[in-house]
């Protein structure tokens, strides 16, 4: 990310300052209604704050507290990032602040690495990751006591842990599945944002009407498996997630998850997470939850033959089971059944539909075919978002004469909808 210019100010109707001087006395009680700006002078009359980009967060708040007319400077984001994460400034405490701007940006990761020179930070926005700040040693010190603090982890431990912090303003509620390694120069740490504002349904998801169709078929019948496939970072939970609250609207019965770990509080579903440390893993709880009496059953991801094998008997004996593969084609996907040597015929009788997807980047409209420098629209990322592909596959009836081999070598056979094939700039 580069710093803006001063030819960016017209577009943004901000004047432009390129040697912003940020005054950290005026951190106080008031300024936290802004978190996200940087105040960099009062009078009696009116208040003087910076921001970096072409979207700045709302001042409204802070007009209507303080009863002063509020002035707005577009700044180098250099000196913007050095005075937000800067140890003269104490509040919001500085993992909020990180937590914060990562939100403003739309990030769904953070990823923080100790270096000779301090902890780097990066941010993963709409798939792609961007680098972003190195604190000093001593802010990276206390950001490290922070996140462990807060996320229950042992500042002191030198192996591998994984914990959880929550974020909270005004208008979200974030929770934030932290893990830590070991790294040369320290600690290392990756931290995913769930929102739990958000409550996926299926039509805003932005899938075809056609494979939205076809998936809501496969989720009225009353047994079997349904499988969400598709790589890291392509949306499973969310569809996933969108289905048990169509099937929970629809009053179809007790609903019961088992998840590692529980992303998102689902209203109407009880949900279990993994524990390892008390041995309580995939196959395990999946049997426990059988003796729930569950009518549909979520299991987050299906990892290995025991877990798949008890998915499909839970499926063929009267339950309707939804869970996910990492595999990135419907048939790569049955594929991987069968590799599991799971009985053809189990497979054939339980097995109803499966939906591959992908998360396909959208390019800034200003940067293709040819990259704009000082593109005030997408800040010279290129990518301003993502939108969803689905492949669909229904088995075809179980009774009928054929074989999961031939299925595999021609989908056509069951009802299929590949991926949409559009030319869209790489």
């Amino acid at each position: 990310m580069n710093d803006p210019h001063p030819d960016k100010a017209p577009v943004l109707g901000m004047p432009f300052l390129s040697k912003p001087i940020p005054d950290p006395d005026l951190n106080n009680a008031l300024f936290n209604e802004v978190p996200h700006w940087i105040p960099l002078y009062e009078t009696h009359t009116e208040i003087g704050l910076g921001y970096p980009n072409a979207t700045p967060p709302d001042t409204c708040t802070l007009e209507q507290k303080s009863g002063k007319t509020i002035r707005t400077y577009l700044i180098p984001e250099d000196d913007y990032n050095k005075a937000l994460f800067s140890g003269q400034r104490q509040h919001p405490p500085l993992h909020e602040r990180l937590i914060a701007n990562a939100l403003i940006e739309n990030a769904t990761d953070i990823h923080l690495s100790e270096t000779p020179k301090g902890m780097q930070s990066q941010y993963r926005c709409h798939g792609q990751l961007h680098e972003h700040y190195t604190f000093d040693p001593r802010s990276s010190q206390r950001l490290a006591q922070l996140i462990c603090f807060h996320a229950h982890l042992n500042d002191e431990e030198q192996g591998p842990q994984d914990g959880r912090l929550h974020y909270h303003n005004q208008d979200q509620h974030v929770d934030i599945r932290v893990a830590s390694i070991p790294s040369y120069h320290g600690k290392d740490f990756a931290l995913r944002l769930n929102s739990n504002t958000q409550n996926p349904q299926l039509d805003q998801l932005g899938m075809s009407p056609q494979i939205q169709e076809q998936l809501e078929i496969a989720l009225e019948q009353e047994s079997g498996l349904l499988l969400i496939t598709g790589p890291t970072g392509s949306g499973k939970s969310s569809t996933l997630y969108a289905c048990l609250n169509h099937l929970i609207a629809k009053k179809r019965g007790q609903v019961v998850t088992l998840e590692d770990p529980i992303e998102q509080e689902i209203k109407g579903a009880r949900q279990s997470q993994i524990q390892a440390k008390q041995d309580y893993h995939f196959d395990k709880g999946l049997k426990a939850i059988l003796r729930q009496d569950p009518d549909i059953i979520m299991i987050g991801e299906i990892r290995d033959k025991k877990t798949a094998q008890i998915a499909l008997e839970a499926a063929h004996t009267g339950h309707l089971v939804l869970s996910s593969l990492h595999t990135s084609t419907t048939t790569s996907s049955l594929l991987r059944l069968l590799n599991f040597d799971l009985d053809p015929f189990l497979i054939r009788h339980s097995l109803n539909a499966i939906i591959s997807q992908r998360l396909q980047p959208q390019y800034c409209p200003h940067c293709v075919p040819v990259p704009q420098k000082k593109c005030h629209y997408c800040h010279e990322k290129r990518v301003i978002g993502r939108h969803l592909k689905q492949e669909f596959l229904a088995l075809p009836d179980p009774n009928s004469a054929y074989a999961l081999t031939d299925l595999l070598k021609d989908p056509q056979l069951g009802s299929f909808i590949p991926f949409e094939s559009e030319d869209r700039y790489q």
